[in-house]
C-alpha cells in the first residue's frame, strides 16, 4: 500500500499537464495484491493487498511521508469515486 500511496502522492502534486481521470490508473492495485485460489459458491474473488515489504525501507517510507499533507491536498480525489478504492 506504501508504495501506492507514494505513487499517488506525487502524481497528484505533479503540475504537469493530465486527464480529469489521471488517477485511474494509480487505482489499479492488481499488479500488487495476490489472489486467493478458491472457487466460491456464488463467484467473486479474494484479494490479499499488503501494506507494504516489512523492512527498513517501508519503515522508513511510512515515516517519510507528510501524512498530514497528503490528506489535505490529495485526499479530494481519493475521497470519492475510484480512487477511494486505494
Amino acid at each position: 500500500m506504501i508504495e501506492i500511496i507514494n505513487d499517488y502522492a506525487s502524481a497528484a502534486v505533479d503540475p504537469g499537464p493530465r486527464s480529469d481521470d489521471w488517477y485511474l490508473e494509480l487505482a489499479q492495485v492488481e499488479r500488487h495484491a495476490v489472489s486467493l485460489d478458491w472457487v466460491f459458491p456464488d463467484g467473486g474473488k479474494l484479494d490479499f493487498l499488503s501494506a507494504g515489504r516489512q523492512n527498513r525501507d517501508y519503515s522508513a517510507a511510512v515515516c517519510s511521508l507528510d501524512w498530514d499533507n497528503f490528506y489535505d491536498r490529495s485526499a479530494g480525489a481519493v475521497s470519492s469515486g475510484p480512487c477511494a478504492t486505494i
